[in-house]
């Protein structure tokens, strides 16, 4: 059974996560998503955020945002002044919508102890592989926080089966599938194309860290038709270690890098791409909405079986190609399958999306999961 079903109504929603619009990226996407939605049905809607440089509060969207300026010690955010404020915010809300992980904002729930409101964790997927043994001690501490929440979202029913986080706790657990909007992205020829010097185009769009399998990408152009090159849409901390073994490769006129485009933007890349790759080679990869998005456009998809809902919306030989992570030869196999069947993959792309992945239907889910009416 998903959730305990009983009914509440949310007048103030708190939501806390890492960083927030506008910066980009499909867990401050979804974050976004939920604090508008909150907004748009009459509730007070507040994000609590970090940034490396800036602080302060602005109005997004109808969202109040407050943003506190954080030192990152690896991948988490860490401010004092968060853990001083968090109190006073959250004795404002009816419902604390915490996105996962952040170990910071994992603590700070903690500490409120009986002061916290009804409480859900939209997990956004496990830390695997980060550091021995700082991913066993963090799983450690996050079922204590997690214990602590009223439900807990993933995103697909793989993802809860398959979380060593999550086991024993399929009674608070709720399955909402990501969204994407399929009037942003759609299937437009006409549309402005930026130039992109290769022929035959494959694209990945995310940040560039070690889970996203970018060296398994790169070496598969090796095996692909000269005519065929990479563009990489975003920035990370392995964007130097992109750059070289894409040099070291001989690859350079094959691998186009433009940093991070505005999501306002990237529909005019989809369209002029053939084909969406995630090769993703770890469970960090818990969905990966920019696929929705690619599939939104008409193209096809390569992703990765990870036990994930990567695998959720490509089902392989009907939307797309599904490759073994870590494997250069069947990436490459992947992609060369969806050139040649681009167009009728896409096509049932699009209908899957229109179908089961629009952003009514995860609005709806969001509006009902918040108690908002």
């Amino acid at each position: 059974m998903l959730g305990d079903g009983t009914a509440r109504v949310t007048r103030s929603v708190l939501s806390i996560g890492k960083f927030y619009h506008p910066r980009s990226g499909g867990v401050e996407i979804v974050t976004q998503e939920i604090a508008e939605e909150a907004a748009r049905r009459g509730a007070r809607s507040t994000v609590l955020c970090f940034d490396e440089s800036a602080e302060g509060e602005t109005t997004v969207g109808g969202v109040r945002v407050v943003r506190y300026r954080a030192r990152m010690v690896g991948p988490a955010p860490l401010s004092l002044r968060f853990l001083r404020e968090l109190r006073s915010h959250a004795a404002a809300a009816d419902t604390i919508v915490l996105h996962y992980p952040n170990p910071l904002a994992e603590a700070g729930h903690m500490l409120l102890g009986g002061a916290r409101p009804r409480t859900i964790v939209f997990y956004h997927g496990d830390l695997v592989r980060y550091r021995f043994p700082v991913d066993r001690l963090y799983w450690a501490f996050s079922r204590a926080a997690l214990r602590s929440a009223d439900t807990i979202v993933t995103t697909s029913p793989s993802y809860a089966a398959g979380s060593p986080v999550l086991r024993h706790m399929e009674d608070r657990i709720r399955v909402v599938p990501l969204a994407t909007d399929t009037d942003r992205f759609m299937p437009r020829k006409d549309a402005d194309p930026p130039r992109i010097p290769f022929p035959r185009r494959i694209l990945f769009v995310g940040r560039f860290s070690r889970f996203k399998g970018l060296d398994v990408l790169i070496g598969s152009l090796r095996r692909l038709p000269p005519d065929c090159g990479v563009v990489l849409i975003g920035d990370g901390p392995l964007r130097g270690s992109v750059e070289a073994l894409r040099d070291r490769l001989g690859l350079g006129a094959r691998v186009m890098m433009p940093g991070v485009i505005p999501n306002a933007d990237l529909a005019r890349w989809y369209n002029a791409c053939h084909v969406f790759v995630l090769p993703s080679t770890l469970r960090s990869e818990s969905f990966g909405v920019v696929s929705l998005e690619a599939m939104a456009c008409g193209l096809p998809i390569v992703t990765t079986e990870l036990g994930t809902g990567t695998t959720l919306y490509n089902r392989d030989g009907v939307t797309g190609r599904v490759a073994p992570p870590g494997d250069e030869k069947a990436l490459a196999a992947a992609i060369a399958d969806c050139l040649v069947k681009g167009e009728t993959y896409g096509r049932a792309g699009r209908l899957a999306v229109e179908r089961h992945y629009s952003l009514p239907a995860f609005r709806t889910a969001i509006g009902d999961l918040l108690g908002l009416h």
